[in-house]
C-alpha cells in the first residue's frame, strides 16, 4: 500500500466514517423476488439434475400444448 492511501485510510478511521462505508459483510443477501407460479427461477447453486429436469417437465407439459394458455418461464439467477 503506498503512503498517501494508507495516511488517508488512518485518517478516515479516526473520523468514524469508516462505519458510514457499506462493505460486502455489511449488506444483506438480497431475496429473490416472486415473479409467480409460472416462472421458474434457476440459481447457479442447483445441482444440474435438478435444472434438467424441471426442464424435462416443462418441455413434457408444453411441447403438446405449445398453443395452450399455460406458459412456463425460466430465469437464471443472478
Amino acid at each position: 500500500m503506498n503512503h498517501t492511501r494508507q495516511a488517508f485510510l488512518e485518517g478516515v478511521g479516526g473520523t468514524g466514517l469508516v462505519g458510514a462505508f457499506p462493505t460486502a459483510a455489511a449488506a444483506e443477501p438480497e431475496a429473490i423476488p416472486d415473479f409467480g407460479s409460472n416462472v421458474i427461477i434457476v440459481d447457479p447453486n442447483m445441482p444440474a439434475a435438478t435444472v434438467q429436469a424441471r426442464v424435462d417437465a416443462i418441455l413434457r407439459d408444453q411441447e403438446r400444448a405449445h398453443c395452450g394458455a399455460v406458459r412456463q418461464t425460466l430465469v437464471r439467477y443472478p
